[in-house]
């Protein structure tokens, strides 16, 4: 749980774990309407984590979305949320949907419609920025970290299309403690 919302995500240790031998510490976040576990079969990291010799995650992103259609995984990173922009509204009217509305938004008040994931707090409560850091993903580092032997100078994140902006996002927030980001 973080701020009152439970999150999912997947773990995997190698056999050859140890908990006196630092391992490094690969999260592995999905696109948007991706589940945990289609990311894992799809991306294939964890294949890689007993012959590598890491630690492989992947979290799932929030599905507070009620309308038809789902499930709408989706990561609160780098302005999904923050429309309109400076220079107006960040869709066209041909893009506006009230579908993409998540309950964690309250009422979408966008016109057209530009909001298309969750706002609950992955990084940083707006999804943009630097301060306020926190959110979900930094407290699932933080509790890796405590349960598990990991090589805090090795410790990486990778993503693909809206997992991949929040990979950038964490590349931004998590520059200090991330040794590389390779988001897709």
């Amino acid at each position: 749980k973080y701020a009152g919302t439970t999150w999912t995500y997947l773990i995997y240790v190698p056999y050859a774990y140890s908990e006196s031998t630092p391992l490094p510490l690969i999260l592995q976040h999905p696109g948007w309407g991706q589940s945990a576990k289609s990311e894992e079969r799809g991306a294939g990291i964890t294949a890689y984590a007993d012959k590598l010799g890491f630690i492989s995650v992947t979290p799932q992103g929030m599905d507070d979305n009620t309308h038809y259609g789902g499930p709408w995984y989706s990561w609160n990173a780098v302005g999904s949320t923050q429309s309109p922009g400076p220079g107006g509204a960040t869709c066209t009217q041909s893009t506006s949907t009230q579908s993409y509305c998540y309950t964690s938004c309250g009422k979408c008040s966008d016109s057209p419609q530009c909001w298309w994931t969750t706002c609950d707090e992955t990084v940083t409560p707006t999804g943009t920025g630097t301060k306020d850091v926190g959110g979900f993903i930094p407290g699932l580092y933080d509790t890796l970290e405590s349960e598990l032997c990991i090589d805090t100078t090795r410790e990486y994140a990778s993503g693909e299309s809206n997992g991949g902006m929040q990979t950038y996002q964490l590349g931004v927030d998590l520059a200090p403690r991330l040794a590389a980001i390779t988001p897709e």
